[in-house]
């Protein structure tokens, strides 16, 4: 779930555009994931990354997140949120997409994981 990147910057004109040393590169990729795995670890450090992007959901996404969650057949959301199951199932793919085109299963599980419910 998720990922840590790391950006090189170098201000020297000799190491434009050479490669890293592997040994650098090593090091850099356990920096990256020493990150990653801290981020993961502490509850509110995911929310740092994760709630901006939820900030940018309609508000109808939101309520397709919240039923996905629930467990409920998405044919149970139009009594819920008056939105009709074609239209659910068309925000359902662009949410997958948003989170990386990622399955719906996967989706259901980086939910639960993040354990989000009450941001949405």
């Amino acid at each position: 779930m998720g990922f840590a990147g790391v950006s090189i910057i170098s201000f020297s004109k000799k190491h434009v555009n050479k490669e890293i040393n592997p040994d650098l590169l090593e090091h850099l990729k356990t920096c990256s994931k020493m990150y990653h795995d801290h981020t993961m670890a502490y509850q509110d450090a995911r929310y740092e990354f994760i709630l901006p992007i939820l900030d940018s959901l309609t508000p109808k996404k939101k309520i397709v997140l919240k039923h996905l969650i629930s467990g409920q057949p998405m044919k149970n959301i139009t009594g819920e949120a008056n939105i009709t199951i074609r239209y659910a199932e068309k925000l359902l793919i662009e949410l997958r997409k948003e989170f990386g085109n990622i399955s719906k299963n996967e989706l259901i599980y980086f939910l639960g994981l993040l354990n989000i419910t009450k941001y949405l």
